[in-house]
């Protein structure tokens, strides 16, 4: 498990516990993305329950999947 921090909004900072099924699937989304211009089924991915007190936390916009990428090669 690999634990990154994103900053989405200034003064705002959020920590991601990231498996390695959420980097594979990150991953698919990304090539099928590339591929198609669409994302891969977000119905299927291990991405699509992130919550943040109710909220749902959308961690798959373009500007995020960059950040989150970005992260973990750092890693």
């Amino acid at each position: 498990m690999i634990k990154i921090k994103l900053w989405p909004a200034p003064h705002v900072e959020v920590r991601v516990h990231v498996s390695e099924e959420m980097i594979e699937d990150l991953k698919r989304c990304r090539k099928t993305m590339d591929e198609t211009g669409n994302g891969a089924d977000c119905n299927m991915c291990s991405w699509k329950d992130v919550d943040l007190q109710g909220k749902e936390l959308t961690l798959c916009g373009e500007d995020m999947l960059k950040a989150i990428e970005e992260k973990l090669e750092e890693k």
